[in-house]
């Protein structure tokens, strides 16, 4: 009996396997292209183009314009703070005018803070107020025998005392004042002590105290000259004492007096 063989077709479908394979591998590689350039383009794309992604460029932007007017502020602010500390050191070292008191010759007392039958004057080199006689009045007062106003001295400095007082009992040492009554009204003024020749002022701030004195020395204006030393003082008085000071200008007060604004 004859045998019937069936026919052979192991290599049809082997190429038709290979025929789905290479429509495989072409299209992966179409698609892997696709992404390919997909994703390049999304790299360059801008958002407005791509709402989900936004690139790298575009957000460096996005902060930088977000920043320039708190940058601008800050810029503004700093110029503001250097223009304001130049205005400032300007008005230091400026130096504004005032009304001098100078005397004949030219020569500064201070700046004028009171005019009258004596002219107040502030010393900087002092950091205190002088009573200077006005040359006008004391040229045509009687009362002194210096012919300067009453309260002056002989070199035109008023605000006389007229006793010092010391805790010695020979008249050396600190000298104190009485300024139970006083001291308010001299604590940021020189003092002159008659026509002595001696100047002084209070140390602020003054330590008052209260004790019997050993001895003291006065000025005798209606005989115009200074006292023995007396032994002695007054009980439970308050004093403060009292600081020698020079004076910044020359003695006597050259007059007439001028007056400067400068």
């Amino acid at each position: 009996m004859p045998t019937y063989t069936a026919p052979h077709r192991a290599p049809s479908r082997l190429k038709h396997r290979s025929r789905r394979a290479a429509i495989r591998f072409t299209i992966v590689s179409l698609l892997f292209v696709s992404l390919l350039a997909v994703s390049k383009a999304t790299i360059h794309a801008a958002p407005a183009n791509n709402p989900i992604f936004a690139t790298f460029d575009y957000v460096q932007n996005a902060i930088s314009t977000a920043l320039a007017p708190i940058q601008s502020a800050i810029a503004n602010l700093e110029s503001q703070q250097a223009n304001q500390a130049a205005q400032i050191s300007s008005l230091q070292n400026s130096t504004g005018k005032n009304l001098k008191v100078l005397n004949a010759n030219g020569n500064e007392l201070g700046l004028l803070v009171g005019h009258g039958p004596t002219d107040t004057v502030y010393s900087s080199a002092l950091s205190k107020y002088i009573a200077i006689s006005d040359n006008d009045y004391a040229a045509s007062t009687a009362f002194s025998f210096n012919s300067n106003f009453a309260s002056t001295d002989s070199n035109g400095i008023g605000n006389e005392i007229s006793q010092l007082f010391y805790k010695s009992a020979d008249c050396t040492g600190n000298p104190f004042t009485d300024t139970s009554n006083s001291y308010s009204r001299y604590a940021n003024d020189v003092m002159s002590f008659g026509n002595s020749g001696e100047y002084f002022i209070f140390h602020l701030p003054a330590s008052p105290q209260t004790f019997t004195p050993g001895s003291s020395r006065e000025w005798f204006t209606e005989f115009n000259r200074l006292s023995p030393c007396f032994s002695g003082g007054p009980s439970n008085v308050q004093f403060s004492q009292l600081y020698p000071v020079s004076l910044p200008f020359p003695l006597p007060v050259a007059q007439p007096l001028q007056f400067k604004y400068q």
